[in-house]
């Protein structure tokens, strides 16, 4: 009879679900390596490398554990990430209509390697990253990194420069964006926001951070993936970046005592950062300095260059202020700091009031 098929069906369903909840955890993952790694690559579109435990489980919902996983192809010249101790969970409905939904992964340190030729350029593709990407196959619903490194690196210099961040999380519903991702670097909290990369290679970008004892920045600005030579693509990144020193963006005792609000128009190409314009304010009411102008920020040897303008400076003012007396109380006794580095100032003031006189074209 129908009620007869049926539980025969059922009970033949509960056996495979049982099946597969009792047999995973007892066969020995690691002799299939290969088919995982195979797994792996055609998942992820790049040549992927297992090593140490693996640790599989498919109900009630797909998990996976790996102590270390490789993507990317051998060379110096290619990119590559590195993933330390792997975990993640995978939604099951997903997976039977050909989607990857993580659910929730964590990896305990990731290291990710790009080559950078002199010029600045990246072997990247982002029309395979699009083409691979825009459907929605591919989704991370909570991602939490312990430790994030990040290296770029000149193979024909041996150049190498590192971005460190801790307990980064990120969140994306497909590879061409958006993507959301929050962390902190050397003790600085960050929250990064991108939109969708469009078919005109282009993304919308959002970077914000600091405050408490750090300074607080602002980047709202446009990523294009522009072709370069030999295959090769250049990010170059446009738009408007705002630095506050001071209070309120800062507690009292850190950083400095009068509020300074330094922003900036930018486009970047290459290793060359170019500010136009820029205006930096600093200081309240009479005791105030505005000055504007332009500036060049090079990467690859890093060096700020400003020329900037003002139409008066009262010294006289500064020095009776308190908060400014301060502040250079504190310059004095601050000790270096790694992140410091040379700047090329061009200034000039139509007149300064200093002893009760007036100086001009200074």
């Amino acid at each position: 009879s129908l009620r007869d098929i049926l539980t025969v069906i059922a009970a033949f369903v509960i056996l495979i679900l049982a099946t597969a909840l009792v047999v995973p955890p007892l066969m020995d993952w690691e002799a299939y390596r290969s088919f995982v790694d195979d797994a792996i690559s055609r998942a992820t579109g790049t040549e992927a490398r297992t090593e140490g435990r693996i640790g599989v489980r498919l109900l009630p919902s797909p998990r996976i554990r790996l102590d270390r996983l490789r993507l990317g192809a051998k060379g110096p010249d290619a990119p590559s990430v590195t993933a330390d101790f792997v975990w993640s969970e995978i939604a099951l409905t997903p997976l039977l209509r050909g989607e990857v939904r993580f659910l929730e992964t964590r990896i305990g340190r990731a290291d990710i390697r790009v080559p950078v030729a002199q010029d600045g350029s990246w072997r990247i593709s982002p029309d395979r990253l699009a083409g691979a990407g825009r459907d929605g196959t591919f989704a991370v619903e909570h991602l939490v990194v312990a430790q994030l490194l990040l290296t770029t690196q000149v193979p024909a210099t041996g150049r190498t420069d590192q971005f460190y961040a801790e307990g980064v999380t990120v969140e994306g519903q497909r590879l061409v964006g958006p993507w959301r991702a929050e962390g902190t670097t050397r003790g600085v909290p960050f929250r990064l926001l991108t939109g969708e990369l469009g078919a005109d290679r282009t993304m919308a970008v959002k970077l914000a951070g600091g405050g408490d004892t750090a300074p607080r920045f602002e980047v709202d600005g446009r990523l294009a993936l522009d072709q370069g030579a030999g295959g090769t693509t250049v990010p170059n990144i446009a738009g408007r970046a705002k630095l506050l020193f001071g209070p309120p963006a800062q507690a009292d005792a850190a950083g400095a005592t009068i509020p300074v609000n330094v922003e900036a128009a930018f486009k970047a190409s290459g290793s060359t950062v170019e500010l136009d314009p820029v205006t930096l304010e600093a200081g309240e009411g009479g005791s105030s300095m505005r000055l504007s102008g332009t500036g060049i920020v090079r990467l690859d040897e890093p060096r700020l260059a400003l020329k900037l303008d003002g139409r008066r400076l009262d010294v006289d003012s500064l020095l009776a202020s308190t908060d400014w007396r301060e502040l250079l109380t504190r310059l004095r006794a601050a000790a270096p700091s790694d992140s410091v580095v040379p700047i090329d100032l061009d200034l000039a003031f139509a007149s300064i009031g200093l002893a009760q006189e007036e100086l001009t074209n200074v």
